[in-house]
């Protein structure tokens, strides 16, 4: 189902598992040097509680790929008001970042 997904927002219609690997490829923020190496950019990662899109290990690979990176993670209820509390912290930690 995932694979249909992704291929479908990219606009393919008929796609193979190999083909969607190589065009997905280039998103990959390791292969575009961002992770796996301390960097001097401003990273947050923000993710959902048990998430299986965008689980807490991987939001943990960007937050320490940064020098001053932070996590945050949300819990998935009541949704509205913790997307909109993320929406202020995020604010707020980039206000601190750039005064």
């Amino acid at each position: 189902m995932n694979i249909d997904l992704f291929a479908s927002r990219l606009g393919f219609y008929q796609v193979d598992e190999a083909v969607l690997r190589s065009e997905l490829s280039c998103y990959s923020l390791k292969k575009q040097g961002l992770l796996g190496r301390r960097c001097s950019v401003l990273f947050m990662a923000v993710n959902w509680q048990n998430d299986i899109f965008s689980p807490k290990e991987d939001a943990l690979l960007v937050v320490r790929s940064s020098i001053e990176g932070k996590l945050l993670t949300l819990p998935t209820k009541p949704l509205y008001q913790n997307f909109h509390q993320s929406l202020s912290t995020v604010v707020s930690w980039l206000k601190s970042k750039i005064e």
